[in-house]
C-alpha cells in the first residue's frame, strides 16, 4: 500500500538519504495544537499529504510529498492514529476498542487514545480506511521510500489552493476521500483527466456521477445559468491546468 507524508520541500528532500524521523528526532513541530500528536511517530495519509505539506511550507513556497511503500515497513511499527481512534470509539465500541467515556473534552480523550496506539496495532488499516491517517513509531528509513514530489506553489496556485480545504474527520473522509486521494495523485504528478478535476472543482458526487458525465453535467449547469461560451471557456482552461504540471517536481527514489 502506497502512503504519503506531507512535509516542507526541505524535509522531503532529506528523507530520500536519511528517512522520516519523528518530532522526538528532529524537535521540530509544525502543528501549534493544544493537543500535540504522538512525539514518537511519524504519520502517513492516503488522501490528505498535500494539505499537510501546504502547511509546512516554508519561506521559499515550495511543499514537498514523500511516498512510502507499507510493504517495505516493518508492519509491528504501524499503529492506528490517535485521532481516528478518538473519533470512532466516542459512542460506540470500534473492533474490541470499547467506547471511551475518558474525559469530557476532546484533549482529554485523545490523550487517552495515545495510550492505546500501541495495543492496537492490528488497527491501522481500518484507520486509514476510517480517516485516511496511521501513524508508524519511529524513523521511517528510506529503503521504504519510493519517490518525493516538491510543489513550488507560488507557479501553481489552483492546485495548492485545491489541496488546502479538508477538515480532517471520519465524515469528512466517507464523502470526500475520492477527490483529496485525486489530488494527490495530482500533486504527485500523475496524470488526472479534466472530466476527473471538474468532479473536485465543482463538488460533483462521484459515486452517482461517472467521469464522463462531468463535462455534460457542467455544460447543463452552464446553460441554466445562460452562458454556454463561458462553460467551454472554463472547460477548456482546466484542460490546460490538467495538462501542465507547473510548479511539480517528481524525484524517485533509485
Amino acid at each position: 500500500m502506497k502512503l504519503y507524508h506531507g512535509t516542507s520541500a526541505a524535509v522531503a528532500r532529506a528523507a530520500l538519504k536519511e528517512g522520516l524521523k519523528p518530532r522526538s528526532v528532529t524537535g521540530k513541530n509544525n502543528w501549534k495544537h493544544t493537543c500535540e500528536s504522538n512525539a514518537e511517530c511519524v504519520y502517513l495519509t492516503d488522501i490528505y499529504a498535500p494539505y499537510f505539506a501546504m502547511n509546512a511550507v516554508g519561506d521559499d513556497d515550495k511543499a514537498g510529498v514523500v511516498e512510502v511503500e507499507t510493504d517495505l515497513l516493518n508492519g509491528k511499527k504501524l499503529m492506528p492514529d490517535e485521532d481516528w481512534l478518538e473519533q470512532a470509539t466516542r459512542e460506540h465500541p470500534v473492533y474490541g476498542v470499547e467506547a471511551g467515556n475518558w474525559g469530557k473534552t476532546m484533549e482529554e480523550r485523545t490523550k487517552r487514545c495515545r495510550l492505546l496506539m500501541t495495543g492496537n496495532r492490528h488497527l491501522w488499516k481500518n484507520s486509514v480506511e476510517g480517516l485516511g491517517t496511521c501513524a508508524h513509531h519511529g524513523v521511517i528509513q528510506r529503503r521504504a521510500i519510493t519517490r518525493v514530489a516538491i510543489l513550488d506553489a507560488s507557479k501553481n496556485r489552483k492546485l495548492a489552493l485545491a489541496v488546502i480545504q479538508p477538515t480532517i474527520c471520519i465524515l469528512n473522509h466517507r464523502f470526500c476521500a475520492e477527490n483529496y486521494r485525486l489530488l494527490t495523485r495530482r500533486f504527485m504528478g500523475e496524470r488526472v483527466t479534466v472530466q476527473e478535476m471538474a468532479l473536485v472543482f465543482h463538488h460533483h458526487d462521484i459515486t452517482e456521477h461517472t467521469l464522463a458525465k462531468a463535462r455534460e453535467i457542467h455544460a447543463e449547469h452552464m446553460k441554466l445559468m445562460g452562458n454556454v461560451k463561458q462553460a467551454e471557456k472554463i472547460w477548456n482552461q482546466w484542460a490546460v491546468e490538467v495538462g501542465n504540471h507547473a510548479g511539480i517536481t517528481v524525484i524517485e527514489n533509485k
